[in-house]
């Protein structure tokens, strides 16, 4: 499980994140939905410990970090996708995977496996990060992260600039996280994905966090599959 009480943080004299608390259930999907700059990135980096937080807590499995640093949230068994993929460009995929299992957790999940949910990196294993596609390099960065057997995987805007096809991955991926009791964080523009995917959706403003309509989530959710069978 993951906690976030009254999360601060900011650049400088600018104050981004105002007060954040949200809750992540072992084996749930919270969504945070908002515009570019509304504060999703500033406030996925700040739960992972790469940006300083100017007050506020985190726990994780109710225990509480301190200090709440990158190296303290990744030993608690949180890992993060970040938006841009920030692969080794020189590293092949098969090598990528090589080392996210050097440290893996007891729930990680098998090379094999993965490649199921992922089958196109099967094909391109011996190819270079530098190499790749930006959706590729999209699922080598979620790949990374989930073969590491998190606790907690923290996603920003993971299906962006996606093929509807590599979406669909992503979205069975999220289902066989939540099944095997993995808290998943994800922060996403507003769209059709997040509220089909998530078990709850919180939307980001100005740094402050607002509840969404139970209703709002089942219609968007409803209209989000509708519009996937139908191919548009």
């Amino acid at each position: 499980m993951l906690e976030v009480a009254q999360l601060h943080a900011g650049y400088g004299s600018a104050q981004v994140l105002r007060g954040v608390s949200l809750r992540v259930p072992a084996g749930s999907v919270l969504a945070v939905v908002g515009r570019n700059g509304a504060g999703k990135t500033t406030l996925a980096r700040a739960v992972v410990g790469l940006h300083p937080s100017t007050g506020g807590a985190i726990r994780v499995g109710g225990r509480a970090l301190s200090p709440h640093t990158a190296v303290a949230v990744a030993r608690s068994g949180v890992a993060f996708v970040p938006q841009g993929r920030r692969l080794f460009g020189s590293l092949t995929v098969a090598e990528h995977f090589a080392i996210a299992r050097t440290h893996r957790r007891p729930r990680a999940m098998s090379t094999d496996e993965l490649i199921e949910l992922f089958p196109r990196l099967g094909e391109r294993a011996r190819v270079r990060g530098r190499s790749l596609s930006g959706g590729e390099q999209q699922m080598v960065a979620i790949a990374r992260a989930v073969l590491a057997g998190p606790d907690v995987l923290v996603l920003d805007e993971p299906t962006e600039g996606l093929a509807p096809v590599m979406v669909a991955a992503v979205r069975r991926l999220i289902d066989r996280l939540r099944t095997d009791g993995v808290a998943v964080l994800l922060m996403e523009q507003s769209g059709g994905f997040p509220f089909e995917v998530a078990d709850d959706v919180l939307a980001i403003d100005r740094g402050v966090i607002r509840s969404v309509d139970r209703d709002v989530i089942q219609d968007r959710a409803g209209q989000a599959r509708d519009d996937r069978e139908s191919g548009t």
